[in-house]
């Protein structure tokens, strides 16, 4: 079975009221807030933000456990995160909370991780929210129809998605094999480092096989682009029609221009309070 964290787009929470707006809506949103909090390192300006995405989580309706099932890998890493700038940050003054041999934790290196930590969450987020119900096709149709990109582009992006189900039990398959084998790596772990590059190449192959067969098959349903002219989608010089249509409605430009202002606000806001501090120092 797939693992939740990686797949299963569009398959959480049918009811969300986030399946109402057009697929681009999340990628915008996740792009003004990453530009805003990857530039601003202000914690105010990632605290708004995050506060700000409450009204998503809601309309979201993911249960607790859909919840954890793709954001296990956030809280892993963000995990990894504040523990890695708890030991090397270089904010290290204030109040010593823990020294144990050349472990030193004090107020300001807790500060800096837990800053670290709530403006990657509030970049995270969004991501999680959205492409939980993200349905590939839609998205495919909605970057052709309203951010005119290459079907080439488009298309090829919504196969690679496809794949990523199959790729992942092309690796179950491949650990399945090697254990009614009896090949297992035991204690020793140059030879599991050995069997997992193995197994990589095997997965390299099989995907490399299957990427041929899938690209001759979209050749024989008219998505060559050597045959395409650079006005027409198709080699009989129609232009390439679409399953579905993607409409952009009102309420995805409101969405969309309420993300600006909030992140726009927060800025302001840190510019005039005097904490404002950028990436580029």
């Amino acid at each position: 079975m797939p693992p939740p964290g990686l797949v299963g787009f569009g398959q959480a929470a049918p009811k969300s009221l986030l399946r109402r707006y057009n697929p681009l809506v999340g990628i915008s949103i996740i792009l003004v807030i990453s530009l805003t909090l990857l530039i601003n390192l202000d914690l105010r300006v990632s605290l708004i933000v995050l506060a700000a995405e409450i009204p998503l989580v809601v309309m979201s309706r993911m249960t607790p456990r859909q919840w954890w099932a793709r954001g296990w890998p956030i809280a892993l890493a963000l995990a990894v995160v504040v523990l890695t700038n708890l030991i090397f940050s270089a904010a290290s003054g204030g109040t010593t909370l823990l020294q144990w041999g050349p472990l030193h934790v004090t107020s300001g290196s807790l500060g800096a991780a837990c800053a670290v930590a709530v403006r990657l969450l509030a970049m995270a987020l969004p991501g999680v929210l959205f492409f939980a119900i993200l349905e590939p096709t839609d998205l495919g149709d909605a970057l052709i129809t309203h951010w005119h990109t290459s079907p080439r582009f488009a298309i090829g992006s919504l196969a690679a998605v496809r794949m990523i189900p199959l790729i992942y039990d092309d690796w179950q398959h491949i650990k399945m094999a090697r254990r009614t084998r009896g090949i297992s790596g035991g204690a020793n772990p140059l030879r599991h480092a050995r069997m997992l590059t193995a197994s990589l190449v095997a997965l390299l192959v099989s995907s490399v096989r299957r990427a041929t067969r899938l690209a001759t098959a979209m050749d024989s349903r008219g998505f060559d682009p050597d045959r395409s002219s650079p006005s027409t989608s198709s080699g009989d010089g129609r232009r390439r029609s679409l399953a579905r249509e993607s409409f952009w409605r009102r309420r995805d430009t409101l969405l969309v221009l309420v993300t600006v202002i909030v992140c726009a606000g927060a800025t302001a806001y840190s510019i005039i309070g005097g904490t404002f501090r950028t990436i580029f120092g």
